[in-house]
């Protein structure tokens, strides 16, 4: 053992990062996080909103097959004051979800849902109010009937009625502003649209749009237009009178798209919650009659989004 020499090798000799370089490489990294992570976000969104493309175009398919059966769209107000079912139920057979379908027709008593629009409505048919306090058909979840985007979760509570029921994202739609009569989805008493009414053109007409449900952040009422029902609500008019506030509803135009608050150009107050929008940023998508999907952004004119929304206005529609 005599004779050996141990040499320590210095501090200075020793293999690792100091404190500066520590710090540095943390600084990097965190760059690069802060560089990929919207890159990330947004590859996220554009899945989201292509599989919201592809709900709107089944929504379509449904509607088309519908009006191959019954020579006309789903009917768009009610006769009596018990309400009626929306046009999301009445393409449920149309749409590969028959036995949801047979489950309500079941369910609804002696107020059976009716395709001809002699009773039909874009409210529920809840023929009793106690129906919604248990488990029915109503409160199943329909995926396309919902945008991923939208974080709420699937199921509506309403704080005044008492009943759940499944959310939808997207709304038929009634027409301009005020003279909502002239939307693809006929509002008054007891009447239907036909393709031959669309004058403008089915690929120059809305049908569907988003409903951007909970843009604000809560979800008050299952009756409540800012997030509505694929069924519907027991909620509506009577008489020959018609409340556009049932779920899954008409939504306006005369309103811009994803206005979050106040009145729009008609001086509205309510507005913000009658007309189209969505969860995507800078705009909405819509299904037009001819079963396409657009994008339509937030800035397109007006007058360009309310010829979109009348169906024999006659006026030319200028770009998208």
């Amino acid at each position: 053992m005599y004779g050996v020499s141990i040499r320590r090798r210095s501090s200075s000799n020793r293999l690792g990062f100091t404190l500066v370089e520590l710090l540095v490489v943390i600084a990097i990294i965190g760059v690069l996080i802060a560089l990929l992570l919207p890159a990330v976000q947004q590859a996220r969104e554009a899945a989201r909103r292509m599989q919201c493309a592809n709900n709107l175009k089944q929504v379509g398919l449904g509607l088309h097959n519908f009006h191959d059966t019954y020579n006309h769209m789903p009917p768009g107000g009610s006769r009596d004051g018990h309400g009626g079912y929306t046009w999301g139920t009445f393409i449920l057979p149309f749409s590969e979800q028959g036995n949801l379908w047979d489950a309500i027709v079941e369910e609804s008593g002696n107020y059976p849902p009716d395709p001809t629009g002699k009773k039909g409505s874009i409210y529920c048919g809840c023929h009793e109010y106690n129906v919604w306090t248990t488990p029915g058909p109503e409160h199943n979840v329909v995926e396309i009937y919902m945008c991923p985007s939208d974080v709420l979760p699937e199921v509506r509570d309403s704080t005044d009625m008492g009943f759940q029921c499944g959310k939808s994202n997207y709304a038929g739609s009634m027409g301009w502003g005020h003279n909502y009569g002239n939307g693809f989805f006929n509002r008054f008493i007891a009447s239907v649209t036909k393709f031959a009414d669309v004058t403008d053109g089915l690929s120059n007409t809305i049908a569907i749009g988003e409903v951007g449900a909970g843009r604000n952040g809560s979800a008050p009422s299952a009756e409540n237009p800012t997030n509505p029902a694929w069924a519907g609500s027991p909620k509506g008019g009577s008489g020959t009178s018609l409340t556009h506030w049932g779920p899954l509803r008409e939504a306006w135009h005369g309103t811009p798209i994803n206005l979050s608050n106040g009145g729009g150009p008609l001086g509205d107050p309510d507005a913000w919650d009658k007309g189209f929008g969505s969860l995507h940023p800078g705009g909405a998508q819509f299904l037009f009659a001819d079963g396409s999907v657009h994008f339509l952004p937030e800035t397109i004119s007006l007058g360009t989004y309310d010829n979109l929304g009348q169906i024999n206005d006659g006026n030319v529609v200028g770009d998208l």
